[in-house]
């Protein structure tokens, strides 16, 4: 099975429904308004989940043939939309929300035998949950549906954290050898990142109920599907800390309405993503900085599931990172001043005309080691197998038509960007099959030209940040976070896969041109500046 087709399916097919679903969202009132609750100005369409769940769906009946055994969860997916739609049109009573989120997960328990049958290890032996196994499984479906669907407050907040989640799920059960589970986290995730486009701040369209509702009863049942089901003592905490965040705040949230009178199913502003916003954090910020703490956790997670010795490393350092990055957040230690600090005896070291001449030098060295990468990727394409050619061929597509449709959209030229990580990723892809499968002329030219903007490239980006100072150069944008969460992430690779397709040295090179490809389009959407006023 071509896992990329799976991927880039989903991925596409949400890209092209968001528009006319804005459409539909607009005919049948699913309209959010802002209010003393809501954060967002202005009226934005919401229903757009219904695109995620259409783009999976197309890809499920092109491509999934003999997977029966998800037909439950399937049932329930169009019962939790269905059940979303009411919601975002013409509003639902939360008991008639819940009945319907019961009725899903009864679905997929049923049809699908998504349950938790025993827990493996723990108070030291095998507990067979007997008739418990279908109350905690329910309890753990609806709870996670109503995690995520409180967690949508924010621009991409509750699309992000369900997509590290899949991602995070995904890993797990390709490394169980589940490739079932492991095919629909796939395709989750590129419908996750199709909508992503639409969805970052300021937000084109907001996912509504319906799209929160089905990613949380997905992330419900897929959690504990295939060989998740049967729980050890080490990956009983698997799925509860890569969803902590939303799980921790759900559980505070319910606590705090009943001890002040309210419903639990009640609104207000005091979730996680509130207070930060209180703090004094901008809107970007607050989300980066949840995706950043929702990241570690599922890091955590994985490398916890892998080895349990790696708890005496993997904690202390957690517990730092978040600690450092949380105090520079809120101004306890502010780690910037020392680059500032640096920055100015840089400018005592080289006068403002040297400064200028070194920055004009970077830029010309990147668009040397760009050119240099774009025509090594033209010839390697000529001996490049069908599937490297297919896979290129629609990433290039996909970055054109970004191109082509950012303008006048706020959100635009982020997500164009942050595609511009995909597209570098596979002209590596493609020069490095090249090099490693061709022994002739053409194979060791490659191999000596491509080493070559390499060095161009590292020298232009470390110049264009020392000397231009390009703060916006990375991490700029939450979506642009996923990147670096994909070069953290090959730190838990297992060694043998780092070492056949040279993961380390392959990302290196993606990562570099990746930010030669940002430096290009920034410079490019970069307005001239105004001429001075006659006399």
């Amino acid at each position: 099975m071509n896992y990329f087709l799976l991927f880039i399916t989903s991925m596409v097919a949400t890209l092209l429904l968001v528009p006319p679903i804005k459409k539909l969202a607009h005919a049948t009132g699913a309209i959010d308004e802002p209010n003393e609750r809501k954060i967002h100005q202005g009226t934005v369409p919401r229903m757009g989940g219904l695109a995620m769940f259409f783009g999976c769906a197309v890809t499920f009946l092109i491509y999934l043939e003999g997977f029966e055994q998800f037909r439950g969860i399937f049932l329930g997916m169009v019962i939790i939309v269905i059940v979303g739609m009411v919601d975002d049109s013409i509003g639902l009573e939360p008991r008639f929300k819940l009945l319907g989120q019961i009725v899903a997960a009864f679905a997929a328990m049923a049809l699908s035998g998504v349950n938790i049958d025993f827990l493996g290890g723990v108070l030291g032996s095998n507990l067979n949950l007997g008739f418990l196994s279908w109350p905690l499984t329910l309890l753990w479906i609806v709870g996670i549906t109503n995690a995520i669907n409180l967690s949508d407050g924010l621009d991409g907040l509750a699309s992000g954290i369900s997509l590290i989640a899949f991602s995070c799920f995904g890993w797990l059960a390709y490394q169980r050898q589940d490739m079932a589970t492991f095919t629909l986290c796939l395709i989750m995730i590129g419908s996750i990142l199709g909508f992503l486009r639409y969805n970052t701040h300021p937000a084109e369209v907001f996912m509504g109920d319906t799209g929160s509702l089905f990613l949380g009863y997905c992330l419900g049942t897929l959690s504990i599907a295939g060989n998740f089901k049967s729980l050890t003592a080490m990956t009983l905490i698997t799925p509860v800390l890569v969803l902590l965040v939303p799980i921790a705040d759900t559980l505070w949230a319910v606590i705090r309405r009943i001890r002040e009178g309210r419903s639990p199913f009640s609104a207000d502003k005091m979730h996680f993503h509130h207070k930060l916003l209180n703090s004094g954090m901008d809107h970007p910020q607050t989300v980066s900085l949840i995706y950043c703490i929702s990241a570690a956790l599922s890091i955590f997670a994985v490398a916890l599931a892998n080895s349990s010795k790696l708890k005496y490393l993997l904690v202390p350092l957690l517990v730092l990172g978040i600690g450092l990055f949380s105090s520079q957040v809120f101004g306890w230690l502010d780690i910037a001043k020392w680059t500032r600090r640096f920055s100015r005896k840089l400018e005592r070291w080289f006068p403002f005309h040297t400064r200028t001449l070194l920055s004009k030098t970077s830029w010309r060295l990147v668009q040397a080691g760009a050119a240099i990468y774009a025509v090594t990727f033209a010839l390697s394409l000529a001996l490049a197998p069908l599937n490297v050619l297919f896979v290129a061929g629609t990433i290039v597509i996909l970055v054109i038509y970004l191109a082509m449709t950012h303008q006048g959209q706020q959100n635009g030229q982020s997500y164009m960007i942050f595609s511009l990580f995909f597209l570098a990723a596979v002209i590596v892809l493609a020069i490095n099959q090249i090099q490693h499968h061709q022994s002739d002329n053409l194979g060791r030219t490659l191999g000596f030209i491509e080493p070559v903007g390499f060095v161009l490239l590292g020298l232009g980006i470390s110049g264009k940040i020392i000397f231009r100072k390009t703060k916006e150069l990375f991490l700029s944008t939450p979506l642009e976070f996923f990147i670096f969460l994909v070069l953290v992430s090959i730190a838990i690779v297992p060694p043998e896969i780092r070492g056949e397709y040279d993961l380390a040295l392959n990302t290196m090179r993606t990562f570099f041109l990746f930010l030669a490809f940002k430096i290009i389009a920034l410079n490019a959407n970069r307005k001239p500046d105004p001429a001075p006023a006659a006399a």
